[in-house]
């Protein structure tokens, strides 16, 4: 697909176009990819990155261009979220260590959970990101860089199967971000985090990352 994602969810470098100035760098989409970035459900998605990444991300020509302005590591960090969210279009975003540059949290979702904290058509996930100014998104994450966030169904009940959500910003954000998704699934399921931390002191904190 040219100007496409590829599975893993990295952006082709045919997405790009040769911008006029170093600090900028300009990405293109085909007419799918880009009413997909501006869809009613991803209607601010540039604008959350844009936080995400202290990058500046600007729309033009229909939508069909997205300039990312800022230093080398905000722009390709904007680059590589954009290519996760396209990534959802056709299949689910898989990930590895090499996706991951000290930028991102994960929380283990409990499967019996992942609609009610997601909400309708993902509204809840779309609330948190603008609150905390992250990236946040379901993946098939295979690496060990990341030790996902993970929970408890508690004594004498069979664990349940769950999801990763990977959380994408300043660890800051994350943290924010990551600490009322457990919340949220705590309502769902009472204790499902905050057991451990009442009986054993566990803070969920990633080791320090920048």
């Amino acid at each position: 697909r040219s100007g496409g994602s590829r599975r893993d969810g990295s952006v082709s470098s045919r997405s790009e176009v040769e911008p006029a100035d170093p600090d900028t760098t300009t990405m293109s989409f085909i007419p799918a990819e880009a009413a997909f970035i501006t869809g009613k459900n991803q209607a601010s998605v540039t604008k959350i990155i844009a936080r995400a990444t202290g990058a500046e991300t600007k729309l033009r020509n229909y939508n069909r261009f997205l300039d990312i302005i800022g230093d080398f590591k905000a722009r390709e960090r904007a680059k590589k979220y954009i290519g996760f969210v396209l990534a959802q279009m056709k299949w689910p975003v898989r990930m590895s260590d090499e996706d991951i540059d000290k930028d991102c949290s994960m929380v283990q979702i409990p499967d019996v959970s992942v609609g009610f904290v997601t909400g309708t058509n993902g509204s809840h996930l779309r609330r948190l990101e603008e609150e905390w100014g992250v990236l946040m998104l379901f993946a098939e994450y295979t690496g060990s860089s990341v030790c996902p966030s993970s929970g408890s169904m508690g004594r004498g009940v069979a664990p349940c199967r769950t999801e990763t959500l990977a959380i994408f910003g300043p660890k800051r954000a994350r943290r924010g971000a990551q600490l009322s998704m457990m919340q949220v699934v705590d309502e769902k399921l009472p204790g499902y985090f905050s057991d451990a931390t009442r009986s054993k002191g566990e803070l969920y904190d990633p080791p320090d990352d920048s």
